[in-house]
């Protein structure tokens, strides 16, 4: 499985930096996990981590569409109700391939009656994300070991856009 060892990365990493927080990272496709109605209380984040890009690239680029309705229809509808819901996109900011897709989500999650804070940001000096703050630099925040640089080809300058979603 492509995503495991990038989760037991990440497992590893909170179990050695932090005692409060608990990891599980499920890796389904998100498609049959929308659509045969699995998503029932189980998320408080969804991330969509070049997603949208990859449905561009690989010309179902009109799936966007029902992948927001379905996320909306199975997972924030059962969401618990004490608990933040974010919905996180991370994505190429190229138009037409990852940030043009980004407010058609928060203009249905809005027209289906729920309500919280969105958050735009990008590393870009022209800020093409509409209303996009540009974060202060563009370096990784993070110390990215060389094994994991190497076999990952991990990027050191970011580039991407995010969209940053508080359901309440």
């Amino acid at each position: 499985m492509l995503w495991k060892p990038i989760h037991d990365e990440i497992k590893f990493y909170t179990l050695r930096e932090y005692d409060n927080v608990d990891v599980k990272c499920r890796r389904k496709d998100v498609f049959d996990v929308l659509t045969k109605n699995k998503a029932r209380r189980n998320f408080n984040v969804v991330i969509m981590q070049y997603l949208l890009s990859h449905l561009y690239n690989t010309c179902q680029i009109s799936d966007i569409d029902d992948l927001y309705d379905n996320l909306i229809k199975y997972v924030l509808k059962y969401r618990h109700d004490d608990s933040p819901f974010l919905i996180i996109i991370n994505d190429i900011d190229c138009r037409y391939k990852g940030r043009d897709h980004f407010w058609p989500l928060q203009q249905k999650i809005k027209r289906a009656g729920y309500h919280g804070n969105v958050t735009a940001k990008c590393f870009k000096p022209n800020v093409y994300l509409e209303g996009a703050e540009r974060y202060f630099s563009d370096v990784n925040k993070f110390s990215i070991p060389d094994p994991i640089k190497e076999y990952y080809n991990c990027a050191i300058r970011c580039e991407s856009a995010q969209l940053i979603i508080e359901v309440r």
